[in-house]
């Protein structure tokens, strides 16, 4: 049975994400488009992969809170490369990530199309040119999201903050909301601390083809009420932090 569903879930899961990215690649190199039209063409299509991929895998997504409208920071903790599906499926924004991200099957070509902000982490001085690009794209009215823990975890708590991607948050234009991402997998199946949560040194293609294999994932993305006053950005990370750490997560 689960041998049935990896493969079931692998060739639906591949067929609709070459198909979306087609889509996205025509929209994205497709002349004669406004910046802010083809960009708001590309998020559709983007949403509507991550919205089908989520009923590939059988995720049951619960959102809490409001999305914010409005451009902005979005900080959220980090569970694996599933947050960036099931963000995509909830709110439009544009999203900083690792570099090795583009590299990822599937997701990869997607979220290069859609304009990923892309970090180098072996490079210090790379986060100079991130913030510049953050900022940017705060101006052109386009939300930008954060997984400023600047690694993925288990879930098991919110690891501190790096403030080195909150610059543009210090000057206070811009307002900074924050989520929370949670995960669940049903009883008698693997926990979602190791299933779903991809972190540590697990290897991308065993974890993926594992998860493939869960029967059903319940997902929680739950929004904070308001946004957080302006201060420097030490301040800023430890004030997400605990507000983050404060949202409820999915219940046992």
């Amino acid at each position: 049975m689960m041998w049935l569903r990896l493969v079931w879930r692998g060739t639906a899961g591949l067929l609709w994400t070459v198909g979306c990215v087609a889509v996205m690649a025509l929209i994205r190199y497709l002349p004669g488009q406004a910046t802010d039209a083809r960009w708001r063409r590309l998020q559709r299509a983007f949403g509507l992969w991550a919205r089908g991929l989520l009923r590939v895998l059988n995720v049951s997504l619960t959102v809490r809170g409001t999305p914010p409208t409005t451009p902005g920071l979005l900080i959220s903790n980090h569970l694996g490369y599933l947050d960036i599906v099931v963000l995509a499926a909830t709110v439009r924004a544009t999203f900083v990530s690792k570099s090795e991200v583009a590299r990822w099957p599937g997701i990869g070509p997607a979220v290069t199309l859609l304009g990923t902000i892309y970090v180098d982490r072996s490079r210090r001085r790379d986060v100079a040119r991130v913030n510049k690009l953050i900022a940017e794209s705060l101006e052109r009215g386009r939300s930008v999201i954060v997984f400023a823990e600047g690694t993925s975890s288990n879930g098991d708590d919110i690891l501190p903050l790096r403030p080195s991607l909150l610059d543009v948050a210090e000057d206070g234009h811009y307002p900074v909301h924050y989520a929370r991402l949670d995960f669940q997998t049903p009883p008698g199946a693997p926990d979602a601390g190791e299933a779903v949560c991809w972190w540590g040194d697990a290897p991308f293609l065993p974890h993926l083809l594992g998860l493939l294999q869960v029967p059903s994932v319940q997902a929680l993305v739950h929004f904070g009420d308001e946004t957080v006053p302006v201060a420097d950005r030490k301040t800023l990370a430890l004030t997400l932090r605990e507000k983050i750490r404060a949202l409820p997560a999915l219940e046992a």
